[in-house]
């Protein structure tokens, strides 16, 4: 007996100073993500969740040196040290035969992907003068046909019950492209920018859907105003976006809020630890078990940066529901 209360006692000790099981903290004031910007416009952003970290897609003008826009990607690798309560994220430029596929000589904005038996990537280009919706599956671009028209559609992403952005097992993916209910994305087609959603069927493979010319209702969601309100990101149950409404801090501020029982909730200004009299643009959110906060990131053009717009993170309280 005392031997087996030795070897439980060696245990909790062990476990207890063990590094790998203490959750990880995203740090709560807004961060420069400095070793992936550039002197020029980086926003946009994308993240698919890896193993110790993530891959982030995002749109830069760097490489025509602030004129068009084309996705650029990185990995991030993150580590947490819990003695020190301190994050680090290590990134590493990565070469994606699928971005230099879609870039071109105009602008490529807004990616969203699905990591399912290979990337659904989403986006909107303006080769047609007004920026459309497409979609890129298995090295063909195509046109979302249903969502766009002679204005600018812009920042798709999707809803519905287990669709989010978490580290979740890869089997679990492939049934996302079954569990889409929703598509929610931006028009500037009344004249300002709103954010729109259209359903689509139950149960129904989502490539499906974005390949059907079938007309589909957009609907504008209560939560918009009469400013423009644009960059709309969809994780799980919370819709986080951009909007320059009055009551914010200046320029384009971050909002957040729920949609549940089939209801929306009244929008949330994220506050000014988090904006500024500038503009913040283009926020996603990402869950993750081991750690006890959530993360936002998103580009603001504040002063302080590298330049131009940069992207920045922060962690956000997981009060604010992701499920």
């Amino acid at each position: 007996m005392k031997k087996i209360q030795i070897l439980i006692l060696i245990a909790a000790v062990f476990f207890s100073c063990d590094e790998r099981y203490e959750k990880g903290r995203y740090p709560e004031i807004v961060t420069n993500l400095s070793t992936v910007n550039s002197e020029y416009d980086d926003y946009n952003s994308k993240l698919e969740v890896s193993p110790g970290g993530f891959f982030l897609t995002f749109s830069t003008n760097r490489h025509s040196k602030g004129n068009d826009f084309d996705f650029i990607k990185y990995y991030v690798n993150i580590n947490w040290y819990p003695k020190k309560r301190h994050l680090e994220m290590k990134t590493e430029k990565m070469e994606s035969q699928i971005l230099n596929f879609v870039n071109t000589p105009n602008n490529e904005l807004g990616p969203y992907s699905l990591d399912i038996s290979h990337i659904l990537l989403l986006y909107a280009n303006n080769d047609s003068g007004d920026y459309d919706l497409k979609y890129v599956s298995n090295n063909t671009i195509y046109n979302i046909a249903f969502l766009n028209t002679k204005a600018n559609e812009m920042y798709p992403s999707f809803y519905g019950n287990g669709v989010y952005t978490r580290c979740r097992n890869t089997n679990e993916n492939e049934h996302f492209v079954n569990k889409i209910e929703k598509i929610i994305y931006c028009s500037d087609k009344d004249n300002s920018f709103d954010i729109y959603e259209v359903s689509v069927p139950k149960n129904t493979n989502i490539l499906k859907i974005l390949s059907s010319n079938e007309a589909r209702q957009s609907v504008k969601l209560p939560i918009n105003s009469d400013y423009d309100d644009k960059c709309p990101f969809m994780n799980g149950n919370i819709l986080v976006f951009s909007s320059n409404r009055p009551g914010g801090y200046g320029g384009f501020d971050l909002y957040f809020c729920i949609y549940q029982n089939g209801v929306w909730s009244n929008p949330v200004n994220f506050g000014e630890k988090i904006n500024t009299p500038y503009d913040e643009y283009r926020p996603i959110t990402h869950y993750e078990y081991s750690y006890d906060n959530n993360l936002l990131v998103f580009s603001s053009n504040r002063p302080g940066g590298l330049g131009g717009f940069d992207l920045y993170y922060v962690g956000i309280p997981k009060s604010i529901k992701i499920q």
